[in-house]
């Protein structure tokens, strides 16, 4: 029975990443990426809106802009909340200024493995982008029943999905 669950699960998955084109980079490469998202922002000249964030980001279909104000994705597969922490550190160096900056993260921090301080992390992250409007996007639901969940930190998922008072005091010293 545990056999034939693992089997349709897995199933399942894979056909879900072929589905929605999910493609694993064998050549990540987080600083090429991060330095080609700089660009982009080099290169508007007018206000702009970034978007920080793991895989779900950099494949989402994304419009080109929103209410007329240009979008750049910087998503970037594999990625955590310590990831960003250089790019948001160089666009404040830049002194970039987005009229928004959305952080859609979370999720590879929240895997047990990983022994980061999730809540200490993303509050670094927050507080070394630029002086600017940010938006936090939550995580998307885990079903606690299937297998994959128990590879997940419960403490982050709440945090990240739950508890926003402490991001809501970090967002309130960029407004």
């Amino acid at each position: 029975m545990k056999t034939t669950r693992w089997a349709i699960f897995l199933l399942v998955l894979v056909a879900s990443n072929i589905t929605t084109g999910y493609v694993v980079k064998k050549n990540v490469d987080h600083q090429r990426d991060m330095v080609e998202a700089l660009a982009k922002m080099s290169r508007t000249n007018s206000p702009f809106i970034v978007i920080i964030g793991d895989s779900l980001t950099q494949n989402a279909r994304l419009p080109a802009s929103v209410c007329g104000i240009p979008l750049i994705n910087a998503g970037i597969g594999g990625s955590r909340a310590s990831t960003f922490i250089p790019f948001a550190e160089e666009m404040t160096a830049r002194q970039f200024s987005p009229a928004l900056i959305v952080i859609a993260l979370g999720i590879n921090d929240a895997v047990l493995a990983y022994r980061t301080d999730f809540r200490a992390t993303y509050g670094l992250l927050i507080d070394s982008f630029p002086k600017s409007p940010i938006a936090l996007a939550t995580l998307a639901p885990v079903d606690t029943n299937f297998p994959v969940a128990k590879m997940l930190n419960p403490s982050t998922m709440i945090y990240r999905c739950g508890d926003n008072r402490n991001c809501g005091i970090k967002m309130g010293a960029h407004h």
